[in-house]
């Protein structure tokens, strides 16, 4: 992919108006330039980490470190079918949005429940 000069020069230039564009747009409105070669790797990076946590290569990081929070950004992907299912399974206890998961800590707090509506069907 070697360039001459003038193409470089060529790619420049149409990249700073691009910059000089976005810089005039709204925040909300404003493009990251950044390659897809690049988007691709960096979740490639990412997915090999969880795979690595899962199965047992990496320590599981503590709550609240940027490693948990890319494993509760890939739960969330699978929660919605953009990455692996199991992902989903693993990382929920760094994930906010549960579902219906519980972490080992919640179910310790949790009192036994009761079958109240077993009861009162037998009883009709």
């Amino acid at each position: 992919m070697a360039q001459t000069p003038r193409e470089r020069r060529a790619a420049q230039r149409v990249l700073a108006r691009q910059v000089r564009a976005n810089r005039a747009s709204r925040p909300s409105e404003r493009t990251q330039f950044i390659s897809a070669n690049v988007q691709q790797a960096i979740w490639n990076a990412r997915v090999n980490y969880a795979s690595n946590v899962m199965s047992g290569r990496e320590p599981m990081p503590a709550q609240g470190t940027a490693e948990a929070k890319n494993l509760a950004s890939l739960a969330s992907y699978a929660s919605r079918g953009q990455a692996d299912p199991r992902f989903e399974a693993a990382f929920s206890q760094y994930w906010y949005h549960f579902k219906d998961a519980q972490t080992p800590a919640d179910e310790e707090e949790m009192p036994p429940e009761d079958d109240e509506d077993e009861d009162s069907s037998s009883e009709e």
